[in-house]
């Protein structure tokens, strides 16, 4: 007779389920956290926060986190630069004004081009996309249109989840500097707005809720910020990519505001382009694109945030025109 095997109690296999979990929440406390911050700020990040801190203490003091820093060590990873502190103050590109007066009629000057060094195959342009997962497939995008010129040196640095928002997750203020000092680009494409939906701290620590004017004016703070850090005053060409219409609501409310501020502070700071990619694909969401001579392509994503390879290619030529005069393209 074939020996029966021994079965478990259920209250036992249960009670052992749950040590496994404990023993795992314990071994990964340190990341649990730091999803936990990642979240928005609200009820819900603190109550992640209040169960994940505990866990992360006891795992220090059981010594449960030397593992994974073991591990982390021998691969060598390096960590993603980050600070508490927001970015520093900026000036903000000047609003709209209704003039009280309207004089006699003058003509403009023509716009001036601003010129710069030609590039080589032996000093070659060297262009950085940098921001959220938006610019993923847009760099790509550009690097597929721009093929195998050797006088372009093209760069990216994609940090998923990320953006303007959450400094204390990513500080995007020390990522640029690190990556300008590495790479040292001639011309920076920054995309920027794709996690930013949420509410914003101020430097003074005053929390602004989404949607009111002291959010507006803070996101746009951080956004002059940026572009005073990456553009150096001129010295490097910046173009600002904005946010084409959304399919998540809230997102594509913020939106307005997020392109508000980039468009506002591109034209107040000299080499800042603001390429409107709400104005390219137009004001209504769809997936879709028709060509002009009648071919329709999937622009958007599964999830109505993204461009596809597609949507990315379509805009690709829009992207780069604005440098062909500039560097002698």
């Amino acid at each position: 007779m074939a020996e029966r095997r021994g079965t478990m109690p259920a209250g036992r296999a249960i009670a052992t389920l749950l040590l496994a979990l404990l023993v795992a929440s314990l071994l990964g406390a340190g990341s649990l956290e730091r999803v936990a911050e990642r979240q928005p700020y609200g009820a819900t990040r603190d109550v992640a926060l209040f169960v994940t801190k505990p866990l992360r203490s006891v795992s220090h003091a059981l010594l449960l986190d030397r593992p994974r820093e073991w591990i982390a060590d021998v691969a060598n990873r390096d960590e993603q630069p980050v600070a508490s502190v927001l970015l520093p103050t900026s000036s903000v590109g000047p609003t709209t004004t209704v003039p009280t007066s309207v004089g006699p009629p003058t003509t403009a000057p023509p716009p001036t081009v601003p010129q710069h060094r030609t590039p080589t195959a032996a000093h070659p342009l060297r262009v950085l996309f940098a921001g959220d997962s938006l610019v993923g497939n847009i760099s790509q995008g550009v690097a597929k249109f721009i093929g195998d010129d050797p006088r372009i040196d093209l760069h990216t640095d994609v940090q998923v989840g990320t953006g303007l928002s959450r400094p204390d997750i990513l500080d995007w203020g020390a990522e640029l500097t690190q990556q300008l000092k590495r790479i040292g680009p001639d011309v920076v494409f920054l995309a920027f707005g794709g996690n930013d939906d949420q509410p914003l701290r101020d430097p003074q620590g005053t929390y602004h809720s989404l949607f009111t004017g002291g959010w507006a004016a803070e996101y746009s703070r951080r956004v002059a910020a940026v572009m005073d850090l990456v553009s150096a005053g001129g010295q490097r060409t910046v173009v600002w990519i904005g946010l084409p219409t959304e399919r998540p609501e809230r997102l594509n409310q913020a939106k307005d505001t997020f392109n508000d501020a980039g468009r506002r502070n591109a034209a107040a700071r000299e080499d800042v382009h603001f390429a409107d990619l709400m104005a390219f694909f137009g004001p209504a969401y769809s997936d879709t694109y028709t060509q002009p001579g009648g071919n329709v392509i999937t622009v958007r994503d599964t999830d109505g945030v993204h461009l596809t390879h597609d949507g990315a290619n379509l805009v690709a030529s829009m992207l780069w025109q604005p440098l062909v005069p500039e560097y002698h393209l």
